[in-house]
């Protein structure tokens, strides 16, 4: 497998109200979602590491409930230069009735940011 290669079969949207449940409570975070995983950031060191699980809570316009998935780490590393933790996050047992809505908030997300005022779609890098 080659370094850096992307193998996520959607794309990650930034996010800015996300909720993380941890064992010792909730966090509300920033990062990046897709429609198989999330990656957060933190402004503390947690002891999270691979294979612990976490729930993700996620509020998305058109909704009247936050889309809620559990999920299970499956990376984390603290960042020196500015003091962040970082968590990769991978979804598992996500039910259909949530999954639908998440694909579509990603993909529609997605567009979104690639179609510059002009309303081209610029190809995704």
């Amino acid at each position: 497998m080659l370094l850096g290669h992307e193998m996520r079969a959607s794309p990650r949207v930034p996010v800015t109200q996300l909720v993380v449940g941890l064992v010792d409570g909730d966090r509300y975070v920033r990062g990046n979602i897709s429609s198989g995983g999330v990656g957060f950031e933190i402004d503390e060191l947690i002891p999270l590491r691979r294979g612990d699980p976490i729930t993700v809570r996620l509020n998305i316009p058109d909704s009247t409930e936050p889309l809620a998935m559990s999920a299970v780490v499956q990376h984390s590393h603290y960042r020196d230069h500015d003091g962040v933790f970082y968590v990769g996050a991978l979804f598992v047992d996500v039910d259909e009735l949530v999954q639908n809505p998440l694909d579509r908030f990603v993909e529609e997300t997605s567009l979104l940011e690639r179609t510059p005022a002009y309303g081209v779609p610029v190809p995704a890098a």
